[in-house]
C-alpha cells in the first residue's frame, strides 16, 4: 500500500493534518493514532480506522468500464440491473457480448468487453452463477441453465476472491 498526502481541506475536514492515508483498492481509509486511555499501554493500542471515500477509478479502462455499464443498466435493465435496484441478479446467456453488439451499434466491442468482465467479476454475479440461476439474453429471458462445472468454477472463483487471491 502507497502513503498518500491528505488535502489541506480534507485534513480540516477529519480533524488532524498529520495523518496516514492508505489507498486501497476501492476505499481510502485514514489511520489515527488510538485514544489514549488508562486501560490500554501505547504499544499495544491499534490505530482507529476512518473510512473517508471510495477512491474512482483510476485507469481509462476502469471509466470506459464504468460507463459502458451505465449505459447498459439503461438500455437492458432486466439482464443488467442498476446498482440499488431489487432486481435479481442472474448470469448471462453464453455469446451475450454478439447480442448488444448488434443491439448497440454505438458500443464498440472492446468498450463491450470491458464492461463484460466488471460485471462477470462481481461477487454478486459469481454468487448467481454458483446458485445456479438461468442464464438471461438482454431481454431478461431465461435461455439457458447454468451447468455444474460452471457452478463449481464459480464456488471457486468466489473462495479465491474471498480469500483476497486474484481470481484467474
Amino acid at each position: 500500500m502507497s502513503t498518500l498526502r491528505l488535502p489541506p481541506s480534507l485534513a480540516a475536514k477529519i480533524g488532524s493534518p498529520r495523518l496516514t492515508v492508505r489507498s486501497g483498492v476501492k476505499r481510502v481509509i485514514v489511520l489515527t493514532p488510538p485514544p489514549a486511555t488508562d486501560l490500554c499501554t501505547p504499544q499495544f493500542a491499534r490505530p482507529v480506522r476512518t473510512v473517508v471515500s471510495k477512491t474512482p477509478p483510476t485507469s481509462k479502462r476502469q471509466r470506459q468500464a464504468l460507463a459502458t455499464l451505465k449505459i447498459m443498466h439503461v438500455r437492458w435493465p432486466k439482464a443488467f440491473p442498476p446498482p440499488g435496484s431489487r432486481a435479481r441478479l442472474h448470469p448471462l446467456a453464453i455469446g451475450i457480448h454478439a447480442q448488444i453488439a448488434a443491439a448497440a451499434p454505438d458500443l464498440t466491442a472492446r468498450r463491450i468487453d470491458l464492461a463484460l468482465r466488471a460485471w462477470t467479476g462481481r461477487l454478486s454475479y459469481l454468487e448467481a452463477l454458483a446458485k445456479g440461476r438461468p442464464r438471461v439474453d438482454i431481454d431478461g429471458r431465461p435461455v439457458a441453465q447454468v451447468t455444474e462445472a460452471e457452478r463449481d468454477n464459480a464456488r471457486k472463483r468466489l473462495r479465491l476472491k474471498r480469500q483476497g487471491a486474484p481470481a484467474a
